[in-house]
């Protein structure tokens, strides 16, 4: 909650239900130069929200 904050600054920040999984970083991050892809990963995040909302959904995966 300390890093998000409210509901009102998560509406702030997040505009489009796209870039909270965006910030979140189970998005892919394709590298693409010429039609060709060069490397194919999820980004590194450092917010342990991300990190924590990623575990749970890998748990609930497994699960």
């Amino acid at each position: 909650m300390t890093e998000v904050g409210t509901a009102e600054d998560l509406l702030k920040a997040f505009r489009t239900a796209e870039s909270f999984p965006s910030w979140n970083g189970p998005c892919p991050d394709n590298r693409i130069r010429g039609g060709r892809v060069l490397k194919v990963k999820t980004r590194a995040v450092k917010g342990r929200v991300a990190q924590d909302l990623r575990l749970a959904a890998y748990g609930m995966a497994r699960a």
